[in-house]
């Protein structure tokens, strides 16, 4: 195998001669695992980047590892493994081969000059003999940009992803001929991925995971964002790649180890949106003060790109302001959610429901409040009625504030939203994000066998999932769903979330997770978006509003 030695730190040649660096390690690592199935012998060779096409053709090695983008150019010539990274084209191109065809192609007026190392063209740059460097973000960052030398530069223009010119990802090489070859690496990576061990060799190399999102959840394709559905979004924090706005992880109590590895995993699977409330728990408080917990140990340096949003609504604590929305009790409430989570402001505080026993003009001038004082950045209601909804909105923009977002009930079995609230908030400019997709589990594969199950959130004393529910009638129905979901190669639950985001009124949906086999499962439900007017006529069959809607008290003013 060949790399090329002088990219570091993906591939270099250290002082006494030895090939070092991310991908050396993964070498390495993947060989280990070709070796547990099929005796080999991996040898890896420095070679220099215009010759390393040309001697794998030539038979001088096997495969190529050397951060090498999955292009078409490219692919005319060789073949490539499953994407291992997602990482820009290295920008140092020449004649004999297209690395450099974009700069001469798109920058027609310009002097184009090639280099075999970085190092050269950091010193032309100190040194006036260029004016401007094309090269992998990344590298330019560490390598340059935050050293002593690289203090008075900085980067400039757009983000060059396209496809046709960076590739789909970075990928081994390999001769077209040599198919097993191909298969055995691409096992090995899908291997890598899932035991850890990629994620053991990026942590060493690098502050940010360097991999393939997509080979983290088999995700076929990424999504592109929609510009009118931006506010409340999951963007992969992987530049180069970008989810639609779709899901966010309402987080709740739970065993603190667990809740850390499910944060971390949802959000190393591209969620930046996290939802609370001060009640949640139990007790009441404790996700806000878990949730901030491990925001501050384990995500703390990527504040600046996830959205936080609480919530204030229901009974906290004793007297006469403990609940509902009197301006009192949602700023006091605030500022304690603040404090559990050690933040000094919230992306979205919401009013968690409609307070008939106080002017509407109270409560949403507390929300206004909480922007003005710089604790929330946007505000937003939830179970809030069509009317309701537009009289919070006129009194907002009466004040210069925009009422961002609403957050309803929403599933298959209760579609009290599609009456006249989703009308409703498309007219007048108001986002939607769905919370109970599932119905509170019962969207799920839990409750289609002939008894509930102990870990069920039905068996739980004092659930709001009331065994009363589960009727004759509903489990039929549910059934008859779950075949719907059979048929497409999905679960129940990934159609129910699928399904409830087919409206385009709906911004994001929420969905609380209990283990990473539910994170895992419901997050996949973006791989199969779309529904042919078949399969909606045959969900409509069953997909009948039921008695579930345990927030409906809030929505009937």
């Amino acid at each position: 195998m060949a790399t090329e030695g002088a990219y570091p730190p993906f591939n270099e040649i250290d002082k006494d001669g030895n090939l070092v660096g991310f991908e050396v390690d993964l070498q390495k690592a993947l060989c280990e695992e070709i070796n547990k199935t099929t005796p080999v012998k991996c040898e890896l060779m420095a070679q220099d980047w215009d010759g390393i096409i040309p001697g794998l053709l030539a038979k001088k090695y096997d495969a190529i590892i050397a951060s090498m983008a999955i292009t078409e150019e490219r692919q005319k010539t060789i073949q490539f493994s499953i994407s291992y990274q997602n990482g820009p084209e290295n920008h140092r191109g020449s004649d004999s081969n297209h690395s450099g065809k974009f700069i001469k192609d798109n920058f027609k007026d310009s002097k184009v000059k090639s280099y075999g190392k970085i190092e050269e063209f950091y010193l032309d740059l100190q040194a006036g003999r260029v004016d401007l460097v094309f090269i992998d973000a990344f590298i330019a960052e560490t390598g340059f940009l935050k050293t002593p030398e690289g203090a008075d530069y900085e980067m400039v223009g757009p983000e060059y992803v396209d496809p046709k010119w960076f590739g789909d990802g970075v990928g081994l090489a390999f001769r077209k001929e040599d198919n097993d070859l191909k298969e055995m690496f691409d096992n090995a990576i899908r291997a890598v991925y899932k035991n850890g061990t990629f994620k053991k060799i990026s942590d060493q190399y690098f502050d940010t995971f360097q991999g393939d999102v997509r080979r983290l959840n088999d995700l076929p394709v990424f999504f592109s964002i929609d510009t009118l559905r931006f506010i409340i979004c999951l963007i992969y924090r992987f530049k180069t790649d970008i989810l639609k706005c779709l899901i966010g992880v309402a987080v709740k109590a739970a065993d603190m180890a667990e809740l850390t590895r499910m944060i971390c995993r949802s959000f190393d699977m591209g969620v930046t949106h996290f939802d609370l409330a001060n009640n949640y728990g139990p007790p009441a408080g404790s996700a806000e003060e878990n949730f901030g917990k491990i925001l501050h140990k384990e995500l703390k340096g990527y504040r600046d790109e996830v959205i936080i949003s609480t919530k204030a609504g229901y009974d906290m604590w004793d007297g006469p302001y403990g609940e509902w929305g009197s301006k009192k009790y949602l700023t006091a409430s605030l500022d304690q959610s603040l404090k559990r989570m050690k933040l000094d402001y919230v992306d979205i505080f919401y009013s968690h429901r409609f307070d008939p026993n106080t002017p509407l003009e109270e409560t949403m001038e507390a929300l206004e409040l909480a922007v003005k004082q710089g604790k929330a950045l946007y505000i937003g209601i939830s179970s809030y009625s069509p009317l309701k909804t537009v009289e919070a909105k006129q009194i907002l923009k009466s004040r210069n504030i925009a009422l961002l977002i609403h957050q309803p009930s929403y599933s298959m079995i209760n579609r009290w939203v599609e009456d006249d609230l989703l009308r409703t908030l498309e007219e007048n400019g108001v986002g939607c994000i769905a919370f109970s997709p599932l119905a509170q589990g019962m969207l799920s594969d839990k409750y289609l066998g002939k008894t509930i199950p102990k870990d069920a959130r039905a068996a739980e004393k004092n659930s709001f999932l009331s065994k009363d529910f589960l009727t004759k009638d509903a489990l039929e129905k549910i059934a008859a769903l779950n075949n719907i979901a059979k048929k497409r190669g999905q679960t129940l639950s990934q159609m129910a979330i699928a399904w409830v985001l087919r409206r385009p009124e709906v911004t994001s949906a929420l969905i609380g997770i209990r283990n990473m086999t539910q994170l895992e499962e419901n997050i996949s439900a973006v791989k199969n978006l779309t529904f042919s007017e078949k399969e909606l006529k045959e969900i409509d069959k069953y997909a009948v509003t039921l008695p579930v809607n345990i927030w409906s008290q809030s929505s009937q003013h």
